[in-house]
């Protein structure tokens, strides 16, 4: 599973995305391509910021229908199971720290919950670095940022284990899946 952070979706939204996330996005199983709930609120946030128009009317449209027929099923929430992960994610990147925005922190609660990789154009670990090929980045919300990790086993004071492994894609794309192996009991 790959959750798209919405720098992604929005890139991808362009008439004329950047050639290394169009090219990376065309490798994909997009049965496996995944957003979430605060993707769907940034960009209609965005939306609803536009003046009233054309423009704004036609996003709103074809974007609602992207949601819809796109992304059915494929919308994640953030639910309990992300909630409980958020404070141990937001007050770990703290104490080492590493601030981040409540978004990105429940971003990365959400990928946790999902074991999910995510797609970002951010390298910075929620921090809002840009990647300067203009590519993306796949990690699980930048683990290695997020909670301080490196591409190896790694045991946090929170009782979380995590196994990562890194490779790289044709295009130049890093791709790191962090899958839990063990999770402590809230």
């Amino acid at each position: 599973m790959i959750i798209l952070d919405t720098n992604v979706v929005s890139e991808m939204m362009k008439d004329n995305p950047h050639p290394a996330v169009a090219d990376w996005f065309k490798g994909q199983d997009n049965s496996q391509i995944y957003i979430t709930v605060l993707t769907v609120a940034e960009i209609k946030y965005g939306i609803s910021l536009l003046p009233e128009g054309r423009r704004k009317k036609t996003l709103d449209f074809d974007v609602s229908h992207m949601f819809n027929t796109v992304f059915k099923d494929r919308i994640l929430p953030f639910d309990c199971d992300a909630a409980y992960r958020y404070p141990v994610i937001h007050q770990h990147r703290k104490a080492v720290g590493k601030t981040m925005t409540v978004m990105d922190a429940e971003l990365a609660a959400i990928c946790t919950s999902n074991d999910a990789t995510l797609a970002t154009r951010n390298t910075g670990g929620g921090g809002g670095a840009r990647d300067d090929s203009g590519g993306v980045n796949c990690n699980a919300i930048s683990a290695t940022g997020i909670m301080g990790l490196s591409y190896n086993r790694s045991r946090e004071t929170e009782g979380v284990e995590r196994e990562a492994e890194a490779t790289t894609c044709p295009a130049g794309v890093q791709v790191a899946h962090v899958s839990h192996t063990q999770v402590a009991a809230f």
